[in-house]
């Protein structure tokens, strides 16, 4: 995105509201490109984009790995240079992980976190549990074994 002009107009108390026009043109389509104009209130912008503390980080990246997995999203989609440019503007001081960080560090924090909590649970059931088993050969004739925990409240 390139800045092309900044008007500022203030004829009132009110803060000075400052009039962006932006110009960009999409990977998709680089031989059009598109004018947004843009409005926003300058002494507001300082408090809206913020880097994300440590504990902020944790859950966005937790909130960007359900997403992956409740769109049905490849990992990769993270890595799409339009993904970037839609977060960079939402707050340019957040950076994305990568497909490898999120289909490593990211999703095996998060199972070790669930199991966790699950076993916690589980421990904690004063009536007990039920374990379901099942064994089945895939088309390559692989064993397999389906394990199904439950618990006293289903």
């Amino acid at each position: 995105m390139h800045l092309i002009s900044n008007n500022l107009s203030n004829h009132s108390n009110q803060p000075a509201k400052i009039q962006r026009n932006i110009s960009f043109s999409s990977q998709a389509s680089s031989s059009s490109a598109q004018t947004l104009s843009l409005s926003n209130y300058g002494p507001l912008d300082n408090f809206i984009t913020r880097p994300l503390s440590n504990i902020d980080r944790k859950k966005f990246n937790l909130l960007i790995l359900r997403v992956t997995i409740s769109c049905g999203f490849a990992l990769s989609w993270v890595n799409n240079p339009e993904v970037i440019e839609l977060f960079k503007f939402l707050n340019p001081l957040i950076k994305l992980p990568n497909r490898k960080t999120l289909s490593d560090k990211i999703l095996h924090e998060a199972v070790t976190d669930l199991n966790n909590t699950m076993i916690e649970k589980l421990e904690l059931d004063r009536i007990g549990i039920t374990l379901s088993f099942d064994g089945w050969i895939n088309v390559r004739e692989q064993e397999l074994m389906g394990t199904i925990i439950m618990s006293s409240d289903g």
